[in-house]
Order: structure tokens, then C-alpha cells, then sequence
């Protein structure tokens, strides 16, 4: 299950001021266009895992993001979402770049 953060408000406040997400849930972050996401964690109080997808829901870059305000996390390529769930999901679920995310909203 994913929350969808489709609005610049939504997209603004993410996962921020929650104290956990519960296991198998995460967030799709959907933009109106293709271009390199920075993503940080401002009051965010968890460690996350983000992959950032292309305009046809290929993965082209994920990490995992720790617990601060200053670190900044980039999709080195060019994304249209962004999707993030608790540190180690995709890993765990042998996510990788290439892989093709269906479902996405467009």
C-alpha cells in the first residue's frame, strides 16, 4: 500500500512528523514531468529507502536515506516518481534499477 503524493503540498510534506510507517506501506511521490528529484528529510524520524523511477516507471536510482535535516538524496537521472518505504524494503524484496514499477499514476 502506498500513500500518493500528487499535489505540490503533499509532495512538500511527505512522510514528515510521523514516528513510523507501518511495514509493507510507503509513499509515491508523482510529478507533472521528467526531471532529476532531490529528495532530504526534515522531520522525518525514520530511516527510509527511495527509488526514483522515469516517465515509464523504470527504476533508475535508489539509496537508502538516513535520520537528518542536511543531507540531500538525487536521482542522477532524470525521474517522474519517487517512491519511499521503510530502510531496506526494496532491498529486501530484491528491487532493483531496471525494474518497471506498474501501477504508477500518470
Amino acid at each position: 500500500f502506498c500513500e500518493v503524493a500528487d499535489t505540490p503540498k503533499k509532495r512538500e510534506v511527505g512522510l514528515m512528523f510521523r514516528d513510523s510507517l507501518p511495514e509493507n506501506s510507503g509513499m509515491v511521490f508523482v510529478y507533472p514531468d521528467e526531471t532529476k528529484r532531490t529528495f532530504h528529510m526534515p522531520n522525518v524520524k525514520m530511516p527510509l529507502s527511495i527509488v526514483f523511477a522515469d516517465r515509464n516507471g523504470i527504476i533508475v536510482h535508489m539509496t537508502e536515506m538516513i535520520v537528518d535535516n542536511t543531507t540531500t538524496y538525487s536521482s542522477e537521472k532524470e525521474a517522474m516518481y519517487a517512491i519511499e518505504a521503510n530502510k531496506g524494503w526494496f532491498t529486501a524484496h530484491k528491487v532493483t534499477i531496471g525494474d518497471k514499477i506498474e501501477g504508477l499514476i500518470k
